[in-house]
C-alpha cells in the first residue's frame, strides 16, 4: 500500500480485527492528529484503504505492507517512484497506489518512465493498481494513466454507475465501489474546509474516493491469486475479465462488493 502509512491506534479502535496484523514497513506511522489534537485532513487514510483491501481479499494468507508516502495528502512523483521501487524490490506481488498527479499538457512524467525501465521490467510478476483520481476529468492522471498500471475509477454507492467526481477516460481499466465506504477512522474532531466540524467517536466513518476503489481491485487480485494458485498478472487478467462481464453500457467494466 502506497499511502499515508498505518496507524495502530486507528486499527485498534476499529472493528477490522485483521488490521492489527498489518506490518508497517516505514516509520513514522500514519500521522493522524495535528498539533492541536484535531484529525488531520488525511489522517488514517492509509489505514482505511488497507482495511478495504483486507476486507475484499478475504484470506488470512494475505500480508499487507503499508508504505507512508503521502504527507498530509500530498506527494511528489519522485517520492512515489522511490516507494514503488522499494516495495517491489522487497518482493511484493500487488501494489495499490492511492496517489497521483497531473502534468502540463498531459505528458507522462519522466521519473515514472525511468522507474519502468530500471525497476518494473526486472519484476514482470508484479501488478500495480492505481487510483484514477477524483477530479471528474478525462485528463491523464499519473501513474494510473500508464498502460502498465491497472487504473481504477469509482462507482456510486450500490455500483449502478460511475460517480460524478471520478476521473474517466480510455486509460481507466475498471471501476469499483468507491462511494460512502465504511472505513476505520480516528476518534476525534475533524474540521471541514467550510469551517464546520464533526466529532467522530465510533472508530469508523464513511469515506469516498478512488483511493477506496483501487484497494477493492488489489484485494480481488490477491484473492484470485490465493483461490486459483496463480501469479499476480494472471489473477489481474481474471479480475478484469470478470469486471467486463459485469460491465454496463454507460459505466464500463465494474467490480461491485
Amino acid at each position: 500500500m502506497i499511502d499515508t502509512g498505518y496507524s495502530r491506534e486507528v486499527a485498534r479502535d476499529s472493528a477490522y480485527g485483521r488490521l492489527l496484523a498489518v506490518e508497517a514497513l516505514s516509520e513514522p506511522d500514519d500521522e493522524v492528529f495535528d498539533g492541536d489534537g484535531r484529525v488531520m485532513p488525511y489522517g488514517g487514510h492509509g489505514t482505511a484503504t488497507t482495511a478495504v483491501l483486507l476486507s475484499v481479499s478475504g484470506a488470512d494468507s494475505t500480508t499487507v505492507h503499508v508504505r507512508d508516502c503521502l504527507v498530509g495528502g500530498a506527494v511528489d512523483e519522485l517520492s512515489i517512484v522511490d516507494d514503488l521501487a522499494t516495495v517491489i524490490r522487497n518482493g511484493v506481488d500487488v501494489v495499490s497506489v492511492q496517489a497521483g498527479l497531473f502534468t502540463r499538457a498531459g505528458r507522462a512524467p519522466k521519473a515514472f518512465e525511468a522507474f519502468r525501465r530500471k525497476v518494473l521490467r526486472e519484476h514482470p510478476e508484479v501488478v500495480i493498481v492505481a487510483a484514477a483520481g477524483n477530479q471528474g476529468t478525462g485528463r491523464p492522471f499519473w501513474p494510473a494513466a500508464y498502460e502498465w498500471t491497472t487504473a481504477v475509477g469509482a462507482l456510486t454507492d450500490g455500483g449502478g454507475s460511475r460517480t460524478g467526481w471520478t476521473n474517466v477516460g480510455h486509460w481507466v481499466d475498471v471501476y469499483a465501489s468507491g462511494e460512502n465506504v465504511v472505513v476505520p477512522f480516528p476518534n476525534g474532531t475533524y474540521e471541514y474546509l467550510d469551517g464546520s466540524s464533526a466529532e467522530f467517536t465510533g472508530g469508523h466513518a464513511l469515506w469516498s474516493g478512488t483511493s477506496f476503489a483501487a484497494p477493492v481491485v488489489a484485494g480481488m487480485i490477491a484473492r484470485r491469486m490465493i483461490e486459483r494458485g496463480v501469479d499476480a498478472p494472471t489473477a489481474r487478467d481474471i479480475v478484469l475479465r470478470e469486471a467486463a462481464v459485469a460491465a454496463l453500457p454507460t459505466t464500463g467494466p465494474r467490480i461491485v462488493v
